[in-house]
């Protein structure tokens, strides 16, 4: 009998070999792909959407349901000639987990080869620590391969993680000591999960995945570029260009957390510190004489209204004077904002950022729009879980949206 260990520990291939995944062809990435964008196709359809032979689409149909990776459904009558079989992803063919990290909490999320979520679990800290982080993905695995079965554990492809960018800084602010902060200089997810899973790690920014998640599965999926923003313990931000998530050389592209914002002479003149929900659970706290932290104790967004208010207009000025000066910068047609907020506060959020905007001085700039993400605090967890199924089975770029 399987223990839970053995459930959370895939087969890792030795250093020579080369798993199917990564020998998987342009062709074959180039028909999931199709399938993943368009739905189901016949052969065809898929033959002609990848630029084959019918002969070649026959062959990589039967080498893919060989895998497991398609089904085929029922054959569709009432056209003219011989009834067509749509192809369809298989669900069940492959799943990733995404993890996303932060500051106040961390969320896991099972994908299937669809993108649709099979399972989901989140923990709730008052500031991270490598111990908490490690155990709470380990309780993962074994509690995903309780909910799939171990077979289709077997599926998994990978971790996408999402973390913030120089975790050890900042969360003094949230309480840890620098002791502590300093715990995560140097760590190494890869190296911390190979203790009890050979999955393999696929490590990028918080906020970037988030934006990624965005794109992919939510308002993100009709724009080709955008600005993105997300409130959180510590706003941050991405971009989107050309239908992808825009990184840079260092993996810090958009960085937005580190605008300036009013007089820089003065301390905490970020949008980091203008911005932010620990900014409102300081303020919280005090009105309230205890501790919030509104990720653990929702409720705290309805303790003290003039408070919330207040924390809403400042945090959107502050947005509207970042989203000014990225759109002045790249022309974007869009800044999406989201964050780890209840919706009616989002939505508040963005009313408020779009008054802001409209009260700047933008001549000389063309108009862009605010617009409302919808995914919140699953973005990030959603663009991470991405990243193992894209390595696996997909065409990189925009032909994924």
């Amino acid at each position: 009998m399987d223990t839970d260990d053995d459930l959370a520990r895939q087969p890792k291939p030795s250093p020579t070999a080369v798993t199917s995944s990564k020998l998987r062809n342009h062709n074959e990435r180039a028909f999931l792909t199709s399938l993943r964008t368009q739905g189901p196709l016949s052969g065809a359809e898929l033959a002609k959407a990848i630029g084959v032979s019918a002969q070649t689409a026959s062959v990589l149909t039967r080498a893919l349901e060989a895998e497991n990776l398609i089904v085929k459904e029922a054959p569709v009558k009432g056209k003219v000639g011989k009834p067509q079989v749509p192809i369809a992803l298989n669900p069940d063919g492959a799943f990733a987990l995404g993890l996303r990290f932060g500051r106040r909490g961390a969320d896991l999320i099972l994908l299937d080869l669809l993108g649709q979520p099979r399972a989901r679990f989140d923990v709730s800290y008052r500031y991270p620590s490598p111990k908490r982080l490690e155990a709470f993905v380990r309780d993962g695995l074994r509690m995903v391969a309780d909910v799939i079965g171990p077979e289709k554990a077997a599926r998994i492809t990978g971790i996408g993680v999402g973390a913030p960018f120089e975790l050890w800084n900042w969360i003094d602010a949230l309480g840890a000591s620098r002791q502590e902060a300093e715990a995560w200089r140097g760590y190494s997810f890869e190296t911390a999960f190979a203790e009890f899973t050979d999955l393999p790690v696929f490590v990028a920014n918080d906020i970037n995945m988030a934006c990624n998640g965005e794109l992919l599965f939510g308002v993100g999926a009709t724009l080709s570029d955008f600005g993105y923003l997300y409130v959180g313990s510590f706003v941050g931000g991405g971009l989107v260009l050309n239908g992808q998530v825009f990184q840079g050389a260092r993996g810090n592209a958009g960085a937005f957390g580190s605008i300036p914002i009013g007089d820089v002479a003065r301390p905490e003149h970020q949008l980091i510190h203008q911005a932010s929900t620990y900014r409102l659970e300081r303020l919280l706290s005090d009105n309230m004489n205890r501790d919030v932290n509104l990720r653990e104790d929702p409720n705290g967004w309805n303790g003290c209204a003039e408070t919330v208010e207040g924390w809403i207009a400042d945090t959107a000025q502050a947005l509207a004077i970042a989203s000014v000066s990225v759109c002045a910068i790249l022309d974007l047609p869009a800044v999406v904002i989201d964050g780890g907020l209840p919706p009616a506060v989002r939505t508040r959020l963005v009313l408020a950022t779009r008054a802001a905007v409209a009260r700047i001085d933008r001549q000389g700039i063309y108009d862009f729009e605010i617009i409302e993400g919808i995914l919140g605090r699953e973005a990030g967890a959603l663009g991470a879980a991405f990243q193992p199924l894209l390595s696996a089975h997909f065409l990189e770029g925009s032909a994924l949206r």
